[in-house]
């Protein structure tokens, strides 16, 4: 009967151990993933910057071309802490000749400069006037081309808070 006591109080010791290696190593690895205050506001204004850049760069049609009447442009930045990666959305909106507002909007890796979504949410020619849209992101798992909904829904995974 000691023995087992022995036996039950060094398995209890060895089990305690165990947990608080386990847990030593966990908290060792979470502070290294973990990027201070300081840094992600950093990483996020470069993300910001490259965002206005694509933005710049996605084109902006002749002041008085009649297809796109009331032309106007928007972008917004996500930072994703997990992936290190920045991503941007660009939004387009205009009329066009028969009136129709069109908004077309993508996501992109900013920092490759790579669509990863589209999609039309109105005035879409395409989808009968419907809302339509596609996925281009390689990571995505699942058929492509499949739609709005998905392509809306990925669109908005990827930006996070910021969509």
């Amino acid at each position: 009967m000691l023995n087992k006591k022995i036996i039950i109080k060094k398995l209890n010791s060895i089990v305690l151990l165990i947990i608080l290696i386990f847990l030593g190593a966990y908290t060792s690895s979470y502070s290294q993933s973990t990027i201070s205050q300081n840094e992600l506001f950093d990483l996020r204004s470069k993300c910001h910057d490259l965002s206005v850049k694509l933005l710049n760069n996605s084109g902006q049609p002749q002041l008085n071309d009649p297809r796109f009447k009331n032309f106007w442009k928007n972008e917004s930045s996500h930072f994703d802490t997990i992936k290190s990666r920045c991503y941007s959305k660009i939004t387009h909106r205009w009329q066009n000749l028969n009136g129709v507002v069109v908004v077309n909007t993508t996501i992109q890796d900013a920092q490759t400069e790579k669509i990863l979504v589209m999609f039309i949410t109105e005035g879409s020619t395409v989808n009968n006037g419907h809302p339509d849209g596609h996925i281009f992101d390689p990571s995505f798992q699942g058929e492509t081309n499949q739609g709005f909904t998905d392509a809306f829904n990925w669109a908005q995974k990827l930006m996070g808070d910021d969509y």
